[in-house]
């Protein structure tokens, strides 16, 4: 039996001056644009945890409690510059509070027979959550229960070949700075925006995988996810601002074929191979047009290769080179395709 419990503190202060010159193409000053901007962050976490760990009926028995308490208070006042007068704009201006609360159990259990390894888990949580907005005079509440179920079999073939089945279902939350609805300016056209109405993502996984000598594995796995947490990138054409929103895809969903191949080549090398051949499909609101629904999709290839190499008896002088290429990706509203890089380290 273990209990933790931890306490957290933090607390951030930050001003933000920003001033952007605009000019003729003949150097001639046409515009200036001056602002500042004081934000403060206060939070307060508190967790607590009883975990056993235990035999039961030749298997491995988990179970346990977890109770979290958030407490944060963020605060933003926005100055318009003038010459040198500075105005409080009370419109950019706010004051966020966020609570929530957290209480989870969770069991499991694992046992191996003969050639078999069985795992099964059940996790429930239930989450109450409020955020009140000052200035938008927004309050939004949440309370939901959830279930988390895991199960995975293996079967071992034989002593060199193994196959395994599992399933999963789990929950991301939004992170509390994602939740803040403040916008922060990059430049007077260019903003970030929280958003304190985003729900948790929902995943479903299904895996089925094969193992040879744990040197090779083949994995195929279907991933879905249910208001996926994400960017959106919008511009809005009558402002000319363009505004990275906080966002839950209405869904997303991947295909995907990876295979990983590691060993010791030689004594003095360490090689690991990874590719990845998917499909990855998404929806979202276009919320900045005609009140519609916009689906992104790309068929993509993931490949890196990792190199260690010894380069001396006494191993101390090492070096790591790795190569990564991506061919499509996409996330959110946006396409990347072709992406390479590589690297090389020396110790």
């Amino acid at each position: 039996i273990t209990v933790a419990s931890n306490y957290i503190d933090y607390d951030n202060e930050q001003t933000q001056v920003m001033n952007t010159n605009y000019f003729s193409p003949e150097g001639s000053l046409l515009n200036n644009s001056r602002f500042t901007t004081e934000a403060l962050q206060r939070s307060k976490i508190i967790t607590g945890q009883g975990d056993l760990n235990t035999t039961l009926f030749s298997g491995n028995l988990k179970a346990g409690i977890k109770y979290s308490d958030i407490d944060t208070n963020s605060m933003l006042d926005f100055y318009d510059i003038d010459q040198s007068n500075i105005t409080f704009n009370s419109a950019l201006s706010d004051n966020f509070d966020y609570r929530e609360n957290i209480y989870a159990e969770y069991v499991s259990y694992q046992i191996e027979m003969d050639k078999w390894n069985i795992t099964g888990g059940l996790r429930g949580e239930y989450t109450f959550i409020k955020a009140t907005s000052n200035s938008l005079g927004q309050l939004d509440t949440q309370k939901y229960f959830e279930l988390f179920p895991t199960a995975s079999i293996q079967y071992q073939l034989t002593e060199d070949n193994g196959l395994g089945l599992s399933y999963k279902r789990a929950i991301t939350r939004p992170r509390y700075e994602s939740l803040n609805p403040f916008k922060y300016f990059i430049t007077e056209n260019y903003v970030n925006a929280g958003n304190p109405n985003l729900v948790p993502a929902i995943e479903n996984k299904i895996t089925l995988g094969y193992d040879y000598k744990n040197k090779l594995s083949f994995d195929i796995f279907y991933e879905h996810v249910e208001d996926m947490l994400t960017t959106l990138t919008f511009q809005d054409n009558q402002s000319l601002v363009l505004q990275n929103s906080e966002a839950n895809l209405i869904s997303y969903f991947q295909y995907s074929l990876d295979i990983v191949f590691v060993d010791t080549i030689k004594s003095w090398w360490f090689l690991q191979l990874s590719t990845s051949t998917f499909y990855l499909e998404n929806e979202f609101f276009a919320t900045e047009s005609v009140e519609d629904t916009y689906s992104n999709d790309t068929y993509g290839f993931y490949a890196s290769m990792y190199n260690s190499f010894t380069l001396d008896e006494a191993g101390s002088l090492t070096a790591d080179i790795t190569f990564i290429y991506l061919s499509n990706f996409i996330s959110g509203g946006y396409d990347f395709k072709n992406f390479f890089n590589t690297s090389l380290s020396v110790r």
